[in-house]
């Protein structure tokens, strides 16, 4: 259960992150009428969600856990699985931080 709370917090934080980004991205758009977004929060945006998303681990474990008993191997799949999702989630979010701040800059 602990694991399911984490993964709930750190999702809560990763979407943060990701709005903060979607309005750095969008602010220059006139007709959304947005102030102008200090380039900070593209940054603080990118870091909220590549150290938050990692931790969604933690809630596929907990959800390994539940089926483990009745289906071991299943189990392992849904961690492992969940694992490396969440690894290459964080390294999306990266990247997309890294695209809008390029894009920007042009």
């Amino acid at each position: 259960m602990r694991g399911t709370k984490v993964a709930t917090i750190a999702a809560v934080v990763a979407s943060v992150g990701d709005l903060l980004m979607l309005y750095v991205a969008n602010a220059g758009r006139p007709e959304l009428g947005l102030p102008a977004a200090p380039p900070v929060l593209l940054w603080i945006g990118g870091v909220l969600g590549v150290l938050a998303i990692p931790l969604y681990a933690f809630g596929y474990r907990s959800a390994a856990a539940r089926v483990a008993p009745r289906y071991q191997r299943h189990a392992r799949v849904i961690s492992a699985a969940g694992a490396a999702g969440s690894i290459l989630g964080a390294v999306i979010h990266g990247c997309t931080a890294y695209f809008i701040h390029a894009g920007l800059a042009a």
